[in-house]
């Protein structure tokens, strides 16, 4: 694709064009405009997957805990700050997420209230427990502890 020119001074130059430079450019503008949006998509949904990520890595660290010293340990949920606290590390749900609704043992959790707990017992068990996450972009994922495992189960609802 080089071209080859002879200038006045004898001398053979090597070198695209301009219409070669031209194209190239437009190619990769084209390519930009394909990914961008694609991007941009990614960087919405990481509020929920980070959310996710965060509340079954606390889930996960409250168990292991209980079965490491072999006492009770709990996870501590504040909706109305959007925090939540394992019993080593505190977390904050992202700004584009929110708490639906949380039920412990069977029962609906009243959302004015100022905490919550969930226990995470020596043998590996937990309360039962279920959290309903909403994103503002309408995602909505339902994160479940397993009774017998204390296992975190992740439903993305569409």
């Amino acid at each position: 694709m080089f071209s080859k020119r002879q200038f006045k001074s004898g001398r053979w130059q090597k070198g695209f064009t301009l219409f070669e430079l031209l194209i190239v450019v437009a190619i990769l503008g084209i390519i930009t405009a394909i990914g961008i949006p694609s991007i941009a998509r990614t960087m919405h949904k990481e509020g929920m997957r980070k959310a996710v990520s965060d509340f079954v890595e606390a889930c996960s660290d409250a168990r292991a805990m209980a079965i490491l010293k072999q006492e009770t340990t709990t996870l501590t949920i504040r909706p109305h700050e959007g925090t939540f606290k394992s019993p080593t590390k505190s977390f904050t749900f992202p700004e584009n997420v929110q708490i639906e609704f949380m039920g412990v043992n069977f029962s609906l959790v009243d959302m004015e209230m100022e905490e919550t707990t969930v226990r995470f017992f020596s043998n590996g068990t937990s309360d039962e427990f279920s959290i309903v996450l909403k994103s503002h972009m309408m995602e909505t994922v339902t994160i479940s502890l397993e009774l017998v495992t204390a296992l975190a189960d992740v439903n993305y609802v569409k």
